[in-house]
C-alpha cells in the first residue's frame, strides 16, 4: 500500500460512519447518475457523498486507465467503497483505457 492509500481509508470510513438518514424524495426530483472516475482519493470522496446524498442515484460506476490507477487497480477500489456504503449492488465496469479526446494540445 502507498501512502495515499493510508489517507482514502480514513476518510471513507469517516464519511461512511456519519451519514445522515435520506429523505423521502419524489422519484420524480431523483437525479440519475454515472459516474466515471479514476478512482483517486478526491473521486472516492466525491462519490461517497453521491452515495448518501438527497436526489441523487448513482446507477453504475466506469473506472478509466487513464487517471492516478490503471483500470485493474482501480475497480477494486470502487467496489470496496461500493460495499463500504452498503451499495455492492451498483454496477462497475471499466470504462476507456486509453484518453478517448480528440484535440491534442501543444
Amino acid at each position: 500500500m502507498n501512502n495515499r492509500t493510508y489517507l482514502i481509508i480514513p476518510v471513507i470510513i469517516l464519511l461512511t460512519t456519519c451519514k445522515k438518514e435520506k429523505e423521502d424524495i419524489p422519484v420524480s426530483l431523483t437525479k440519475k447518475v454515472i459516474v466515471d472516475t479514476d478512482a483517486d482519493a478526491d473521486d472516492a470522496m466525491a462519490i461517497s457523498y453521491l452515495l448518501q446524498s438527497k436526489g441523487i442515484e448513482v446507477i453504475a460506476i466506469t473506472v478509466t486507465g487513464t487517471g492516478f490507477m490503471l483500470q485493474e487497480q482501480g475497480v477494486p477500489v470502487i467496489l470496496k467503497l461500493l460495499a463500504m456504503n452498503g451499495k455492492p449492488t451498483i454496477p462497475v465496469s471499466y470504462g476507456a483505457s486509453t484518453d478517448v479526446s480528440c484535440k491534442t494540445y501543444n
